[in-house]
Protein backbone atom coordinates (compact mmCIF):
# COMPACT_ATOMS: atom_id res chain seq x y z
CA UNK A 1 0.00 0.00 0.00
CA UNK A 2 1.41 3.29 -1.36
CA UNK A 3 0.78 6.82 -1.60
CA UNK A 4 -0.67 7.74 -5.24
CA UNK A 5 2.42 9.45 -7.44
CA UNK A 6 4.19 11.67 -7.22
CA UNK A 7 5.87 10.25 -3.80
CA UNK A 8 9.66 9.66 -3.16
CA UNK A 9 8.85 6.28 -0.78
CA UNK A 10 6.83 5.01 -3.31
CA UNK A 11 9.14 5.23 -6.38
CA UNK A 12 12.34 4.49 -4.12
CA UNK A 13 10.16 0.91 -2.90
CA UNK A 14 9.27 -0.16 -6.08
CA UNK A 15 12.49 0.75 -7.51
CA UNK A 16 14.38 -1.40 -4.30
CA UNK A 17 12.01 -4.38 -5.20
CA UNK A 18 12.60 -4.61 -8.98
CA UNK A 19 16.66 -3.86 -8.61
CA UNK A 20 16.11 -7.07 -6.51
CA UNK A 21 13.58 -9.03 -8.10
CA UNK A 22 11.08 -9.19 -5.46
CA UNK A 23 7.67 -9.62 -6.68
CA UNK A 24 4.85 -7.31 -5.50
CA UNK A 25 1.90 -5.79 -6.23
CA UNK A 26 0.10 -2.37 -5.49
CA UNK A 27 -3.04 -3.35 -3.50
CA UNK A 28 -4.11 0.31 -2.13
CA UNK A 29 -2.89 3.12 -3.68
CA UNK A 30 -4.27 6.82 -1.44
CA UNK A 31 -3.44 9.73 -0.96
CA UNK A 32 -4.38 9.72 3.03
CA UNK A 33 -2.01 7.86 5.17
CA UNK A 34 -4.33 7.18 7.25
CA UNK A 35 -6.49 4.82 4.44
CA UNK A 36 -2.80 3.56 3.97
CA UNK A 37 -2.25 3.12 8.02
CA UNK A 38 -6.35 1.65 8.05
CA UNK A 39 -5.79 -0.96 5.34
CA UNK A 40 -2.38 -2.15 6.90
CA UNK A 41 -3.95 -2.78 9.93
CA UNK A 42 -6.60 -5.27 8.54
CA UNK A 43 -3.95 -6.94 6.73
CA UNK A 44 -4.25 -6.23 3.32
CA UNK A 45 -0.80 -5.44 2.83
CA UNK A 46 2.54 -4.06 4.01
CA UNK A 47 3.86 -0.58 3.55
CA UNK A 48 6.60 1.19 3.49
CA UNK A 49 6.97 4.40 5.59
CA UNK A 50 9.06 6.26 7.71
CA UNK A 51 9.02 5.79 11.15
CA UNK A 52 7.61 9.17 12.25
CA UNK A 53 3.95 8.86 13.06
CA UNK A 54 4.10 4.82 13.14
CA UNK A 55 0.98 3.35 14.36
CA UNK A 56 2.08 0.63 17.15
CA UNK A 57 0.33 -1.68 15.63
CA UNK A 58 3.02 -1.72 12.65
CA UNK A 59 5.82 -4.06 13.17
CA UNK A 60 8.97 -3.02 11.30
CA UNK A 61 10.11 -4.83 8.28
CA UNK A 62 13.80 -5.73 9.79
CA UNK A 63 11.87 -7.25 12.54
CA UNK A 64 9.51 -9.40 10.69
CA UNK A 65 11.74 -10.47 7.44
CA UNK A 66 15.65 -10.06 8.08
CA UNK A 67 16.36 -11.43 4.75
CA UNK A 68 14.60 -9.14 2.88
CA UNK A 69 16.24 -6.50 4.00
CA UNK A 70 19.59 -5.11 2.40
Amino acid sequence: MLFESPCLLREAVIKALDAREIPWRIVISSHSLSGIWAATEVGLGMTVRTPAGRPCFLTKLKQAFPRWVY
